[in-house]
């Protein structure tokens, strides 16, 4: 047991949560209507897509047990399918949690605990080996790349709760960071313009929003149980913002020191 990579079994954990949504919609259809989801089809249709959801999940889990050379790579696509990804997933099992049947409400609430331990393992797979040191802290979260990816993730979860789907492009993109600059190396400035417009689409459009409903209501108009997710979200993209720029004046400054080399 010592050997085995335990963010990517953590990951392969998760994967309990779409399988078991399957069995449940594709076993019992009148699931579909009695927790208000739609018709029969549509219950049919959602256990096809968790089943999918989690073929695709065991694939890049497994993926994460195996390649550990490369676990931060598989380690940020794992984060993000049980994370953003998995966003109606998530939203099914919350609903569960919700319901007076004991069944039904212990079935939701394994699938998120599931699903939490899915995108903890992917979150420490791309951490892992990280060293915490002074001497290593460009590796960690204080990096610049730990601070786009967590930022985005950061992001993308105050923006589930506050239920802003369509702003979710933003963070998106954050989280696949750290995958872009590992396609990307050699073109990491122009990676690290796009991260910070992200960062700026993730954030500016709450900073607006907040002094709009002052001064139009004279107040937050009913939003105020939304305020930590308005100043959570406007965090993450400050702070994946701050990454995506040491990023590029990082590169600057390896290009400025390669250039003055003599030959």
């Amino acid at each position: 047991m010592a050997r085995f990579f335990w963010p990517g079994l953590l990951s392969i954990i998760g994967t309990a949560a779409p399988f078991g949504l399957a069995w449940v919609f594709l076993t019992t259809p009148e699931t579909s209507q009695e927790e208000s989801v739609g018709p029969p089809i549509v219950g049919i249709i959602i256990g096809l897509g968790a089943g999918l959801a989690g073929m695709i999940l065991l694939a890049f889990s497994i993926i994460l047990v195996v390649d550990q050379a490369h676990h931060r790579l598989w380690g940020a696509i794992v984060a993000f399918l049980y994370g953003p990804a998995s966003y109606i997933i998530i939203l099914i099992l919350l609903g569960t949690t919700s319901s007076s049947n004991l069944l039904v409400f212990s079935f939701g609430l394994a699938g998120l605990t599931a699903q939490t331990l899915g995108a903890v393992g992917g979150i420490w797979g791309f951490f892992a080996g990280t060293s915490w040191t002074p001497l290593g802290v460009g590796k960690g979260l204080v990096g610049p790349t730990g601070r786009v990816f967590f930022g985005g993730l950061v992001s993308s979860f105050s923006m589930f709760l506050f239920g802003a789907s369509i702003f979710l492009i933003g963070p998106f993109l954050l989280v696949l960071g750290p995958l872009l600059l590992r396609v990307a190396s050699r073109r990491r400035r122009i990676v690290g313009a796009v991260l910070i417009a992200a960062s700026v689409a993730t954030a500016l459009p709450f900073v607006i929003f907040l002094p709009y409903l002052y001064l139009t209501f004279g107040g937050l108009a009913g939003y105020d149980t939304d305020v930590p997710s308005f100043v959570a979200i406007i965090l993450g993209g400050v702070l994946a913002g701050s990454g995506a720029v040491q990023l590029i004046r990082r590169r600057g400054n390896e290009e400025q020191i390669i250039s003055f080399r003599p030959i």
